[in-house]
């Protein structure tokens, strides 16, 4: 849908799929359809609280019944549902060596975005590496651009620590 409502209607290079939604949201289909667990792991790392933190902050300019609105919310829910499925159904849980390796993924991944942001020009901005995304949001409480990229960098690493952080109670009281 963004490819056709950003890309078609408005300007290709907003209609791209490299958001890290977009990316979850593949990780997430990647799993479901072969099981892979580093698929899983990405998509519950990045997916849940990055779909989380859309669900909660839509970067849309108008909300509901706007197109663009559902569009998100759908998108992100399926995110979440996936990652859900993977746990509940496929009894799917990160280990504390998986939140530094899928970091180190998500990093890897992060220059390549910086990159292709570079190349493509105004106006792509994916991962928001270029400027912060519109309306209120987490990013509201960052540095401006550049810097917020290293105040995201940093919520990324806490984020992740985080949704290990029931897990590593859990291990802790069994012993």
């Amino acid at each position: 849908m963004d490819l056709y409502r950003e890309g078609y209607m408005d300007v290709w290079k907003l209609g791209l799929p490299l958001h890290l939604c977009d990316f979850t949201s593949f990780a997430s289909l990647i799993y479901l359809l072969t099981k892979k667990r580093d698929f899983f792991l990405f998509a519950f790392f990045f997916g849940i609280s990055g779909a989380g933190i859309a669900i909660l902050t839509p970067d849309t300019v108008y909300g509901f019944p706007y197109v663009g609105y559902i569009q998100s919310q759908a998108g992100h829910t399926a995110i979440l549902m996936g990652v859900s499925y993977g746990i509940i159904i496929d009894n799917q849980r990160p280990y504390f060596r998986d939140a530094a390796r899928m970091l180190g993924f998500a990093t890897i991944i992060l220059g390549f975005m910086y990159v292709a942001n570079y190349l493509l020009g105004p106006p792509a901005n994916y991962w928001f590496l270029v400027e912060k995304p519109i309306g209120d949001n987490i990013t509201s409480f960052m540095r401006s651009e550049p810097f917020h990229i290293i105040d995201l960098y940093g919520l990324a690493i806490i984020l992740v620590y985080l949704m290990y952080l029931p897990y590593y109670l859990k291990d802790r009281s069994r012993q």
